[in-house]
């Protein structure tokens, strides 16, 4: 498929599509790299779930794109 006609620098839409649920996400794209697909889907799919921090699913999901040496993540509500 060819890439859609420029607007506003995006060429390309980037999709998932969760076919038990039928949800969809969506995103335009200047350009499809492995850094744009890894954001969209830390962003869209990853944190959609909203499991607890302290969870094992959260642990495991999350284990491939954290730093090691991150301590603990501070929250501060106001």
């Amino acid at each position: 498929m060819c890439p859609f006609p420029p607007s506003l620098d995006y060429v390309y839409i980037l999709v998932a599509v969760d076919y038990v649920s039928k949800w969809i996400a969506a995103i335009p794209c200047g350009k499809i790299d492995h850094k744009t697909v890894l954001k969209f889907l830390k962003e869209n799919v990853l944190s959609r779930n909203d499991a607890y921090e302290n969870s094992q699913i959260y642990k495991e999901r999350t284990k491939l794109f954290s730093e090691k040496n991150i301590l603990r993540k501070i929250f501060e509500p106001s």
